[in-house]
């Protein structure tokens, strides 16, 4: 029975309310899509390899199964500006989850090249080419750009292609996040550990200056600023500090950059946002 090892998950945690009730909700929301589409063929699931995406993904799972969690259309939206950590991170994990050794991440995982556009242009592009009736997004009530969306299953506003969006981490609050993934044993991104609490793209995200241990040195001995790791970021409304313009200390290694989630985070009518990584 697939959803047995979330039950011992949620029983270990049964003495925090809040956890035991986000962990209910999204597994009630994963229970919703799976009741309302025809088939598993017709979901799509947005994956990126950030933090949300992950305990998304996780509690898909576990209360579907493996076997049908890979008849769903799990996908990204590309760009050109990605961590190269996300990106290997990212395709380890798919493969650790739904493929085999030897699988290649890229049968598992559908691409929507960056020349599209955005996540409206991305998610127009997979209803049509997959009849795609319903999104499983990972959004959080109580990240600031979820603001467009107000409960865990809604519809794509006007102007945006007719889908139902289902969240499973709509009730996590950040902390709850890092609790799940630390019970759970859920490996995650190495920058999370660096003190990057939000990734997007390369030029635009830097670690978060709440959780700066030392401010590093110059000259010939140089030495880089220390961070402690995300998980310990005491306030969460700063949890996107980071996401600003470009900062000195940030990567500058290129490839095609994972916005599923800041892409996301704007889309007021597909995700309502709040799906950042």
């Amino acid at each position: 029975v697939p959803s047995v090892e979330l039950d011992y998950c949620c029983r270990r945690l049964s003495h925090d309310d809040q956890m035991w009730h986000a962990i209910s909700a999204g597994r009630a929301c994963v229970r919703a899509c799976l009741e309302h589409v025809s088939s598993p063929e017709v979901i799509g699931v947005s994956f990126n390899g950030g933090k949300d995406s992950v305990v998304m993904l996780d509690l898909i799972l576990a209360e579907a199964g493996v076997d049908v969690v890979s008849k769903m259309k799990i996908f990204m939206i590309g760009e050109e500006d990605e961590f190269e950590e996300v990106r290997q991170y990212r395709e380890s994990y798919l493969v650790s989850r739904l493929g085999a050794k030897g699988v290649d991440p890229h049968s598992i995982l559908i691409t929507v090249p960056s020349t599209v556009g955005g996540i409206r242009e991305g998610l127009t592009v997979l209803k049509k080419e997959y009849g795609l009736e319903a999104v499983f997004l990972g959004v959080r009530r109580d990240d600031p750009s979820a603001k467009y969306q107000k409960t865990a299953i809604e519809p794509t506003t006007a102007g945006w292609p007719e889908l139902m969006r289902y969240s499973p981490t709509y009730e996590f609050l950040y902390h709850d996040v890092w609790r799940y993934c630390h019970d759970r044993r859920i490996p995650v991104c190495e920058l999370y550990a660096n003190g990057y609490t939000s990734l997007g793209c390369i030029g635009t995200t830097r670690p978060n200056r709440a959780l700066l241990v030392s401010s590093g040195t110059g000259g010939e001995d140089k030495v880089l600023p220390s961070y402690r790791p995300a998980w310990l970021l005491e306030d969460a409304a700063m949890e996107r500090d980071g996401r600003q313009a470009h900062h000195p200390h940030s990567k500058t290694t290129t490839s095609n950059t994972n916005t599923t989630t800041d892409a996301t985070n704007h889309a007021g009518g597909a995700s309502g946002g709040g799906a950042h990584l």
